[in-house]
């Protein structure tokens, strides 16, 4: 399993998350839930971003690339009640081997939480500092 199928098979396919579309005239639903297109570039869209979904999780980071474990797009699939907005998906939570590829996912794409400010990746062997 990886987090493509987790975020397809329960975020994407009600629409919720899915990618954004043209209507004419246009309409909000045309875009995301929480401006979140969970379909492409995901990693891009979350990692050193902050919620901007005009609801009380605005400004918050929603993956910490330093603290993977703690942010906010984990808390949301994981916590009864998170520090703010709903618990996602909406309807029934994720199972435990969906939130665990997520967990993974997560950890990969912030290099388990060791990387430094303004640096992306998706993980591996930490630098040394020097130059090759």
């Amino acid at each position: 399993m990886d987090e493509k199928v987790v975020f397809a098979d329960n975020c994407t396919s009600s629409l919720c998350h899915d990618a954004p579309t043209t209507s004419s005239p246009p309409k909000a639903s045309d875009d995301p839930a929480a401006g979140l297109d969970l379909t492409a570039n995901v990693e891009s869209q979350v990692l050193g971003v902050t919620s901007s979904g005009g609801d009380e999780c605005d400004g918050q980071l929603l993956v910490d690339p330093n603290d993977p474990e703690g942010s906010l797009f984990l808390e949301k699939l994981t916590a009864k009640t998170p520090r703010c907005g709903d618990r996602m998906p909406l309807g029934t939570p994720l199972k435990a081997p969906e939130i665990d590829c997520i967990r993974k996912w997560l950890v990969q794409i912030t290099g388990g939480g060791n990387q430094d400010a303004g640096a992306g990746g998706s993980g591996g062997a930490p630098s040394d500092g020097g130059t090759e």
